[in-house]
């Protein structure tokens, strides 16, 4: 039973009289193994301890998989997560552009939150930032297609409202069931008009030297998901020089 002379002599250490190991199964899926031992050669198992012994090993071994498939589902998640992201910021000529991204996942896992920011074919930067209501693998492919269609219809350059509706039409068609908010605006960085619609997202802080911050006030749209027959723009104004 052990041939490596170290793992016997730990075991014949033991004084090991009588022992028994059972196979931990989870959904016909062999996880583990647990074993039992005894040093008393006068105190043999009995059957009623080996169906306790028995079950032990059935609740463990379903704890143990349970375990696993998270750990694998979170590693993946996180995996979708990073992808959604930008490897890194465009270089602007004429726009200094940073950016922290800090996921609050206490409780809640990954999440289908993204954020994005691309030059247009007119030379304006496209800022976008969205949230999809779920966690998870889901929340992380939703988000994956929504940023790529994002992109698509942005490079059409209709107006940040005219491309929030369109994503609303895409998720409403792709998961009736499932919706996000989102922010994106719109930056001509020659004459410094900011334009912008907001789909149910939180609005963004601007900062100005020598000022407090200030929301960035404007008419919100419902979310993603939730159609709405409204062009109408979020807001828009001109940021000093």
């Amino acid at each position: 039973t052990y041939p490596d002379p170290e793992g016997r002599a730990v075991v014949e250490g033991m004084g090991v009289s009588s022992a028994f190991v059972i196979p931990m199964i989870a959904r016909n899926e062999v996880v583990g193994v647990m074993a039992f031992i005894r040093s008393d050669p006068e105190n043999e198992f009995e059957p009623d301890e080996l169906q306790l012994a028995a079950t032990l090993a059935s609740r463990a071994a379903l704890a143990v998989q349970n375990a696993q498939l998270y750990a694998r589902q979170t590693t993946v998640a996180q995996a979708l997560q990073q992808a959604v992201l930008p490897e890194a910021l465009p270089m602007l000529d004429t726009v200094d552009l940073v950016a922290r991204y800090e996921p609050a996942l206490d409780g809640a896992g990954v999440g289908g939150d993204f954020y994005d920011v691309f030059r247009l074919p007119s030379g304006r930067v496209a800022l976008a930032v969205g949230d999809a209501a779920r966690h998870g693998l889901q929340a992380g492919a939703l988000m994956g297609q929504l940023r790529n269609a994002l992109r698509a219809y942005a490079a059409q350059e209709r107006g940040p409202a005219v491309t929030l509706r369109s994503l609303s039409e895409l998720i409403a068609g792709l998961e009736p069931d499932a919706f996000a908010t989102a922010f994106y605006a719109e930056l001509d960085p020659d004459t410094g008009e900011l334009v912008w619609a907001s789909a149910g997202h939180p609005p963004p802080v601007l900062t100005f030297p020598g000022r407090s911050p200030s929301y960035l006030d404007g008419v919100a749209s419902p979310p993603l998901g939730i159609f709405t027959e409204s062009d109408t723009e979020g807001g828009r104004l001109v940021l000093p020089a």
